[in-house]
């Protein structure tokens, strides 16, 4: 059954140059490549910059040999979507490191190209499957956000100047496909075969990479199928877009929905001032969580024209999500320092048990426990899942108990958002948000936030309200 919720936002399309940074030649081929090309057939001009030559990517042959070759196939792939201006940085292969010496390499070709937007790939810890996302990708990522705003800082790399590259400070945002949280979508239907023809140059990489070369045609093609019914479209390409200059908001241009939100999230309360911070939280959510309660699947739960076998597909995918909800929550005990603490804890996240109604509503709809419990997880659900787990595992108490507030929360707004539906069985499902089970459970999640943010710093705060707007738009894109 195809997944709802996808990103419904496209891309916006209102400028003229581009510039592409990543770490290794067939990066970008990888799903971005097709976008590109569509840009460039409206007249926009956009620059490759590769960090690295790939040196490292084949096992069997010498990275001497290597790099010179898939540097010659880089810049034909390119040529394939109309870019014909491609950048090395010559970092080494693999080990590439974050720090100055990257920012300002590319803060050097930001400042030379003058960008609107640029481009990269997904910079996470984990892709959406929830594999690993390796480190050359996850540093070039975040060094392309820095470089951004570093560009446009005279007093930040100042020999450049010397170089004659005045500051550029007018890169509007960064795109970066691939994304584990994509934010929206470009419809790339007539310029998808051009995207694979780009990959097809990289001819030596993808037959030293045997039977896996083979593959990435068909399941890059599934996910721009999927993502294209998502959106629309034949083909889509997903997108999470980051803003970098927010004086763009002042022009009128469409680019975010509740751009005034998202991006003065606290500025209306002192840095100090951590009361409410969830409340903070929720509005600089507030257009993902507008779009979760204007969702279709909701609209119509409460109108009971919900095809009966969506409602089955969410059953069994909300059934497994429950218990990596379930599993986070352990960890979050787990990591209390002390017996006060722990005991405090266990009583303000002991959430209202949902299993009960599970298997009254999995009975309702005709399905077996058996069938249930052998479904499989969506792409979707296993980000989500993962993103919590590895909140838990590799962070503190208050961005884990941040990643987990979403859930309960909007689950609770339901019963004011969408209200008691008359159908017999969806009625069942509302009922129990309607009548309030979840309050105490949101009161609890909250006033944990709110307590954690208070007894932390400035580094662990932004990880909360990275944790919390993650899950909200994993939130969204659930239904």
């Amino acid at each position: 059954m195809q997944q709802r919720g996808a990103p419904n936002v496209p891309v916006p399309e209102n400028w003229q140059t581009g510039l592409a940074i990543v770490a290794h030649p067939d990066d970008l081929e990888y799903g971005g490549a097709a976008a590109i090309a569509k840009w460039t057939a409206q007249g926009k001009r956009i620059t490759y910059v590769m960090v690295s030559r790939g040196e490292a990517g084949i096992d069997g042959m010498h990275p001497s040999e290597v790099g010179p070759l898939r540097s010659q196939e880089e810049i034909n792939a390119a040529r394939v979507v109309g870019v014909n201006t491609v950048e090395f940085l010559d970092h080494t292969d693999g080990v590439i490191e974050y720090g100055l010496p990257l920012r300002r390499d590319m803060s050097r070709m930001i400042r030379k190209y003058r960008p609107d937007v640029v481009i990269t790939i997904n910079h996470h810890l984990q892709f959406f499957s929830g594999h690993l996302n390796m480190a050359d990708h996850r540093w070039v990522g975040l060094a392309v956000f820095d470089a951004a705003r570093d560009a446009g800082n005279r007093w930040i790399f100042p020999e450049l100047l010397d170089e004659g590259l005045e500051p550029w400070n007018e890169v509007r945002f960064v795109a970066v496909f691939g994304a584990t949280v994509p934010t929206h979508a470009v419809d790339v239907s007539e310029h998808w075969e051009t995207g694979l023809a780009s990959l097809r140059e990289h001819k030596v990489y993808l037959e030293n990479l045997g039977d896996v070369g083979n593959s990435p045609f068909e399941f890059l093609t599934a996910h721009a199928r999927e993502a294209g019914a998502g959106f629309g479209c034949r083909y889509a390409a997903y997108a999470e877009l980051v803003l970098i200059n927010e004086a763009y908001l002042q022009t009128g241009q469409p680019c975010f929905p509740g751009d005034a939100v998202r991006f003065t999230r606290f500025t209306q309360k002192g840095a100090t001032d951590m009361a409410g911070f969830s409340e903070q939280l929720r509005a600089e959510a507030e257009p993902i969580w507008t779009a979760i309660f204007r969702h279709p699947f909701l609209r119509e739960i409460k109108e009971g024209t919900l095809p009966l076998e969506t409602f089955q597909y969410y059953l069994g995918q909300d059934y497994h999500y429950l218990e990596g909800f379930g599993r986070a929550v352990a960890m979050t005990l787990a990591k209390a320092p002390d017996a006060e603490l722990l005991q405090d804890l266990a009583h303000r996240v002991m959430t209202p048990v949902e299993r009960p109604l599970h298997h009254q509503l999995i009975e309702a709809a005709g399905l077996t426990m058996e069938t249930v419990e052998g479904a499989t997880r969506s792409p979707t659900n296993t980000a989500y899942v993962n993103h919590m787990l590895v909140t838990a595992a590799m962070y503190g108490l208050g961005p884990t108990a941040a990643a987990l507030l979403p859930c309960p929360w909007t689950y609770h707004l339901l019963k004011d958002e969408v209200g008691q539906s008359e159908h017999p069985l969806y009625g069942q499902w509302t009922r129990f948000y309607v009548e309030g089970f979840l309050q105490s459970s949101v009161d609890a999640w909250t006033g944990f936030v709110d307590e954690m943010a208070e007894r932390v710093g400035d580094q662990e705060r932004e990880a909360m309200r990275y944790a919390f707007m993650a899950s909200s738009r994993y939130e969204y894109m659930f239904w």
